[in-house]
């Protein structure tokens, strides 16, 4: 059974050198143009015939040929690959290229690291495919270990390196000679693993997420198992693919459909050009021990797609018999691994342009210039302003972000190390901002795809509320210039069927434009951003016409509508009163139901306003604390009930129960 084995370039695309039939590739002619066809020996016979070639020849007559890094495939090594009718191309480094320091280190690494010599010598002097040294051009070609060279067919040379002996034809390809070794970059992926005592925690989450896959379609059949009826391989080619370089995905197969975060950026990739932030395990641990309190996970949550009807479920009661059930221990190594790591790379060549640079960046620009912002592979914003943990007076987020220490250069981008996690404000203790405009922030029990009748069922169905969703142009109003605009020219207005009862909408705690939920033991703020109910008529001055200049103390008795029609409804909302429902650390849900556990506000309906709300006679702002994380799960959420409560001392007073929201701010307390 012979081998090839594969890395990865780019998210998921095979790089596979098959070990079967030359026609897989573009196969060109050995010395002075002669075809492939009229050489005698293979590439390991033309090497080992060389006398001033032994040195290179002893190493890879031992270095194994490896699946990954630490599975070397048991008696098989690059002296039978370049024996074999893989094609390829050599460029030996003859035994001048070598000081016995050097042979030393090698012999050293043969017989701890083996790894290390396939990657820094071997497979960084094979090439894929078959290069002669004739006609003209220059082209980029990639060796095995999948570095990049530049290879000039016409001047002889490789990189900046010319060939002392060059088309020396094989039987299965082409063997040039090198007077010195090739130069070698370790890329930000093999520089980890290189340093893995060092960096021990981030290995171990690098390397719960490789995976050795089979090539069949890359691999040689050689007929079938008579008793299976399988396809037997002569030629295996495998290949590594690494599911953190993906953006977000879902794990199938598990109970628990957790939202898995990677960094959206292969650290392979030597034709990209990446800056990441590489904290030190001692840094590591540290931000470990403080998020912990951040994602204590119950047992058993409630899936709120069941209990909202998303998956038709007509019954609420039956709705809870579909808890999904969570394993806490591997869902709070999993949520804080990722968020530890997910930020960690961002792409040089697409960072925002600054008012000296407009171009694409290379490394050197990036690494000498201050930046004010700067976005990450996973998107998210980093300023000054909404800056990291940090106390530094700076205008550079650059530092804050990466410290000020020099980075590591490798083969595709820089390495910057430093002693400190600094993503607290957008990885820690986040806020969570509700847009009410966007419909799926709403949350109904038991409303969707119900009938009308059904809908009225209030004893099952738990529908509360009508919402309407209102259209309001910030750009063209005067309402907006002068009482404030609305988030993305949207808000909705709440009101009862009847027009008297009290009305009442019930919120998603999940902010869905930034993907932040709520997490465990952080004291939460509650702001409502509320706005007028004049404000549902829409962006003409309909309102300046009626009534002039507003004067909140000069209320209205009735409100003409644009038609004539009279309207008995007020401007005032008074008495809001905020409720929760969260699921505990035993998996029970739990609810405010006492006026001392609610929260109450008053709004005077005048502008557009953010109220932060309080305990009942409290005069500080109240806060609320989760007991169970939210973070990172993908069907669970709590909920927030506001009602504005109407009774008939507020309707004398001319205060109504009808109330336009335009989003809903849980705003952590941090340290």
């Amino acid at each position: 059974m012979k081998y090839w084995f594969s890395g990865m370039l780019g998210m998921a695309l095979i790089v596979a050198v098959p070990a079967c039939t030359d026609e897989h590739f573009d196969v060109q002619g050995g010395s002075e143009g002669d075809p492939l066809s009229n050489a005698t020996l293979t590439l390991w016979q033309q090497l080992e015939s060389k006398p001033d070639l032994s040195k290179f020849a002893s190493i890879v007559e031992r270095t194994p040929v490896f699946k990954d890094e630490t599975h070397p495939i048991k008696g098989y090594t690059f002296k039978d690959v370049l024996n074999s009718n893989q094609v390829l191309t050599v460029f030996a480094p003859s035994n001048e290229a070598f000081t016995d320091a050097e042979m030393m280190e090698y012999e050293n690494l043969l017989a701890t690291r083996p790894y290390d010599v396939y990657l820094r010598l071997v497979g960084n002097h094979i090439a894929t495919y078959n290069y002669v040294a004739s006609g003209t051009g220059v082209e980029d070609i990639t060796m095995i270990n999948n570095k990049k060279a530049t290879f000039d067919r016409a001047n002889h040379k490789l990189k900046d390196l010319t060939l002392t002996q060059y088309n020396i034809p094989a039987t299965n390809g082409t063997l040039h000679t090198l007077n010195a070794q090739s130069s070698f970059a370790y890329n930000i992926y093999e520089y980890l693993r290189k340093h893995r005592d060092d960096y021990p925690e981030l290995n171990r989450w690098l390397t719960a997420h490789d995976t050795i896959r089979f090539n069949p379609s890359a691999s040689a059949e050689a007929g079938a198992n008579p008793e299976t009826g399988e396809p037997i391989y002569v030629d295996s080619v495998y290949y590594r693919e690494n599911s953190l370089y993906y953006g977000s995905y879902y794990r199938s197969g598990e109970d628990w459909e957790m939202l898995h975060k990677g960094l959206n950026a292969n650290m392979e990739a030597e034709d990209s050009l990446w800056a990441f932030v590489l904290p030190s395990n001692a840094a590591w641990l540290a931000m470990k021990t403080k998020m912990d309190p951040w994602y204590k996970y119950a047992p058993e949550y409630l899936d709120m797609t069941q209990l909202d009807g998303t998956n038709n479920t007509t019954s609420e009661t039956e709705a809870k018999k579909t808890n999904i059930r969570t394993i806490p221990d591997t869902i709070w190594k999993d949520a804080i691994d990722m968020d530890l790591v997910s930020p960690l790379s961002f792409n040089i060549r697409r960072q925002p342009r600054t008012s000296t640079h407009q171009g694409v960046w290379s490394a050197e620009e990036f690494q000498a210039t201050q930046m004010a912002k700067m976005f990450n592979n996973r998107a998210d914003t980093f300023t000054v302003a909404e800056r990291v943990k940090t106390t530094e007076d700076s205008e550079d987020v650059k530092s804050l972000l990466f410290g000020t220490g020099e980075p590591v250069e490798v083969s595709n981008g820089l390495i910057y190390p430093v002693n400190s996690w600094n993503f607290y404000d957008t990885y820690g203790a986040q806020d969570v901002e509700v847009k009410v405009n966007a419909y799926n922030s709403i949350y109904q029990r038991g409303r969707y795809n119900l009938s009308t009748a059904d809908q009225k069922n209030t004893k099952e169905y738990t529908y509360v509320g009508q919402y309407e969703q209102k259209a309001f142009n910030n750009a063209t109003s005067k309402l907006a210039k002068k009482h404030g605009s609305v988030s993305e020219n949207y808000f909705y207005y709440i009101c009862k069927d009847d027009g008297e009862s009290q009305s009442s909408i019930t919120l998603k705690l999940k902010d869905w434009e930034r993907d932040h939920q709520i997490m465990s033991n952080i004291d939460y703020e509650i702001g409502l951003v509320l706005v007028p109910n004049f404000y549902r008529f829409g962006t003409d001055n309909y309102y300046d016409q009626v009534y002039g200049e507003y004067n909140p103390d000069d209320l209205p008795i009735e409100e003409y509508d644009p038609d004539g029609s009279i309207l008995k409804q007020y401007f005032r909302t008074d008495s809001i009163q905020v409720d929760f429902s969260w699921i505990n650390l035993s998996g029970k849900e739990q609810k405010t139901t006492t006026k001392a556990a609610r929260f109450f506000c008053c709004y005077n309906g005048e502008n557009v306003d953010t109220v932060w709300v309080h305990h009942d006679k409290a005069t500080e702002n109240g806060v609320i604390n989760f007991p169970a994380s939210y973070k990172n799960l993908r069907y669970a959420y709590p909920t927030i009930t506001i009602t504005a409560l109407k009774n008939n001392d507020t309707k004398k007073r001319g205060h109504v129960s009808y109330f336009g929201i335009d989003r809903v701010i849980l705003r952590a307390k941090k340290d």
